[in-house]
């Protein structure tokens, strides 16, 4: 009884297969038959052809680009939109009807446009300055089926890009105007805008320091150094490719050079020189005086220095032996007697950098006047001496005759001196 059971059942599942293969036979009979071509916007016929079990519905249906204008059972109207490749197709539902149709016959249709192309706009796609092929510009939009050639001037540029029914970059483009013309169904047209793209130049490379002045730079003085350019390579005097400072001794020079890439992608060079200024020289008081006689007055002190810019003057014993003002005139105190000493300290515009001078002026109280006697005639051809009453030691002596010096000087002692052979 188990296999006879068996028996019948494999029958079974044979049978239906046998049918379903028939069945699908049948369907594949039919066929959509009508024009394979046709022009936009216009409508053709086309039936369901071919012979098989009878159906119980049948709907029709096209792709995008057409529209069924009326319909039967067997046969449709439609009207073609768009261009391009499209179907039209009928889905069968044998009885009895179910959720699923059992044939899906359609027909492949070309549609053609005559239309000339559509203006779109083009407009740039970067910037509108480039250094070498770096521009772009941007078509608004375009079609199946066109074609879009790229013009710099009047002169064709690069190869001719298929309409895609969107938006064309057309990119590597060096400097120059730019218009696109688009050429569908045999007919061109200019697509709307011109794109003018500028050649950039490029910057130079340079070098900035941290200083004002890169030729008096103060000694010990830490620069910085910068450039404008991308991936920068420093070499130079005491420098290398990860070094971007220098300190300089006084009077010292270093050249220092950087190798980088501008907006441009092009490696060059920059050098910089840098200077430091020289050490303070020695400082000279050039006018004034050594010693005077005690008593008020002024006097003027001058100074000079290689390397300096600016000069301080100060006296000491200050205020005891006088005053002095910032251009070097001392204005002395009238009881002050004694060695007074004059400085310059010159400096220049870097901190911590001067040198002095000094001068030291003694100031003497003036001598006292003692009473010179002698004879008061003398013959003709004779001589007699002179004499005066006291002297300070420390204080030199002259005699003076008609106003001329006579003889030479000499020395105070604290007692009287005197001079013979006076004619």
């Amino acid at each position: 009884m188990t296999t006879i059971q068996l028996i019948a059942k494999s029958l079974k599942v044979s049978f239906c297969f046998i049918i379903l293969l028939f069945g699908q036979n049948l369907y594949s009979q039919y066929t959509v038959v009508g024009p394979s071509s046709a022009n936009v916007n216009e409508t053709k016929d086309y039936t369901l052809s071919g012979s098989g079990p009878s159906y119980g519905k049948t709907q029709w249906y096209v792709s995008s680009g057409g529209t069924i204008v009326s319909s039967t059972t067997t046969s449709a109207r439609v009207k073609w939109t768009q261009s391009g490749g499209r179907s039209v197709g009928v889905a069968i539902w044998y009885y009895p009807v179910d959720s699923s149709p059992e044939a899906t016959p359609s027909k492949s249709v070309t549609v053609i446009s005559n239309d000339p192309p559509t203006v779109y706009t083009l407009s740039n796609n970067g910037n509108s300055q480039v250094c070498s092929t770096e521009g772009s510009v941007r078509l608004a939009d375009s079609q199946i089926g066109a074609s879009y050639r790229l013009y710099r001037g009047s002169s064709t540029y690069g190869s001719a890009i298929s309409g895609t029914n969107s938006a064309l970059i057309f990119s590597g483009l060096t400097s120059g105007t730019y218009t696109v013309r688009a050429t569908l169904n045999g007919q061109t047209r200019t697509m709307n805008g011109s794109v003018p793209i500028g050649a950039k130049v490029p910057e130079a490379i340079t070098i900035s320091a941290s200083v004002t002045d890169i030729n008096n730079i103060c000694p010990g003085t830490k620069v910085t150094l910068g450039t404008n350019g991308s991936g920068p390579n420093w070499s130079g005097t005491d420098n290398n490719n990860t070094v971007t400072s220098v300190t300089l001794s006084a009077g010292q020079s270093k050249t220092i050079s950087v190798s980088a890439k501008n907006s441009c992608n092009e490696t060059k060079t920059a050098t910089i020189t840098l200077k430091a200024s020289s050490a303070i020289g020695t400082v000279n008081i050039s006018s004034g005086l050594n010693e005077r006689c005690k008593g008020g007055g002024t006097t003027d002190f001058n100074a000079s220095a290689t390397n300096a810019s600016n000069y301080s003057w100060s006296i000491s014993p200050n205020n005891t032996a006088g005053t002095i003002n910032s251009s070097g005139l001392v204005t002395w105190n009238a009881n002050y007697v004694g060695t007074a000493t004059i400085t310059a300290t010159a400096s220049n515009s870097c901190a911590g950098s001067s040198k002095s001078g000094t001068r030291n002026v003694t100031v003497t109280s003036p001598p006292l006047a003692y009473t010179l006697t002698g004879p008061s005639n003398l013959c003709s051809g004779s001589n007699g001496a002179l004499y005066l009453s006291d002297t300070q030691s420390g204080v030199s002596y002259q005699l003076y005759k008609n106003n001329a010096v006579s003889g030479a000087s000499k020395s105070g002692t604290g007692n009287g001196i005197s001079w013979s052979g006076v004619t």
